[in-house]
């Protein structure tokens, strides 16, 4: 299968790793946006081998390559998500198929705006390709999760999903900082502090899947925000946050059914595990608890020895998917069109990985 890679950041490079690692995967072109990436050896940008292909910042030949599909993993959320839709919708009009990891709310098409899913559906018609957009969260901890272990449950008086992140060891102050807050100060508003309506934020795709899955409508929502400021300096990749500024953030998301409580989202996000003791701590997780009988408690913990589970688990989960999308009906489908799927693929099963250069579009 002929697949491009678009962007190689922290979620890219791990995608591109995999991309180059599977047999299955027949890589044909690598998009960059840094000038220092133009033209090197995509291998090298991976950490591997060289690969005998090479990175380009031409949208153009991307855009006339011949492939199956493109993992698109620019920065939407955290970037321009505007120009994202762009470049989705050129790819999908193009003859590519799409999966991506870029803007949470094109995770299901009841979160997108009616402009937005209304050209990205118009794409696929024009190129007759399908549009997949997916993560760890949202994308799998807030709503696949709960869904598939759903399946072993009977009545479910409530959901509840915590979601723990250690962000210490984040090398992006475009994330860490400018989005979640971290290292400002209390009184200072980043993009998080504006969760105030759900129907708006990351989690409503999330939301739109689970009342999807579930046959359910919550009819509110309660929301709460809380920070946690740190009493000493502490020092990141990044840089070093001060003293007195915010080093933890809580936000907690009450779904209601009915008028009772039936759905619970707690995400703690931490730079530090000095402070705010009192909430949920030490190496990054998800706990899910489905309440009813039975009761069923699953913990996720997401690890690598690079310190980058939980970016290689993002990169994978729209990876993984890259077959089945191929395969689907064109248009935008969410995991719940996709049916049961594995992901990745047994080491030793497959013959050696093939990689082609497209000198001919202009990447040499």
């Amino acid at each position: 299968m002929r697949v491009i890679q678009w962007a190689t950041g922290n979620v890219g490079q791990a995608s591109l790793r995999a991309l180059i690692g599977n047999p299955a995967f027949d890589l044909v072109g690598v998009y960059v946006y840094s000038d220092d990436k133009e033209g090197r050896d995509v291998g090298e940008l991976a950490g591997l081998e060289p690969a005998a292909l090479r990175a380009t910042h031409d949208r153009e030949a991307i855009l006339a390559l011949d492939a199956d599909a493109v993992v698109y993993n620019a920065l939407g959320d955290t970037g321009d998500a505007e120009q994202c839709v762009d470049d989705i919708c050129a790819l999908l009009a193009s003859g590519k198929n799409v999966v991506s990891t870029a803007v949470s709310t094109h995770i299901h098409p009841a979160s997108m705006s009616p402009g937005v899913a209304d050209r990205i559906s118009s794409a696929c018609a024009a190129g007759k390709t399908t549009f997949h957009s997916s993560g760890v969260n949202p994308g799998f901890a807030f709503d696949i999760l709960p869904v598939v272990v759903s399946t072993i449950g009977d009545r479910i008086d409530s959901i509840d999903i915590t979601e723990l992140v250690d962000m210490s060891a984040y090398d992006s102050a475009s994330v860490v900082r400018d989005m979640i807050g971290m290292g400002l100060s209390p009184d200072d508003l980043a993009p998080m502090d504006f969760l105030t309506d759900v129907t708006w934020s990351p989690y409503y795709a999330c939301i739109a899947l689970l009342q999807q899955a579930f046959s359910v409508t919550f009819e509110d929502f309660a929301i709460t925000c809380e920070k946690a400021t740190t009493p000493v300096p502490v020092t990141l990749p990044w840089g070093t946050i001060d003293a007195g500024t915010v080093a933890a953030r809580r936000i907690d998301i009450e779904g209601i059914v009915d008028g009772t409580r039936r759905l619970g989202y707690h995400m703690v996000w931490r730079v530090s595990n000095d402070v705010a003791p009192e909430w949920p701590s030490g190496a990054a997780h998800y706990e899910l608890s489905l309440l009813g009988d039975p009761r069923i408690d699953v913990r996720l913990d997401i690890t690598s020895p690079s310190g980058r589970g939980t970016s290689i688990a993002t990169a994978m989960h729209a990876v993984n998917a890259i077959e089945p999308v191929c395969a689907a009906r064109p248009g935008i489908v969410t995991r719940l069109d996709l049916g049961l799927h594995a992901g990745g693929y047994l080491r030793g099963s497959h013959s050696a990985t093939r990689v082609t250069e497209r000198a001919q579009a202009g990447i040499s």
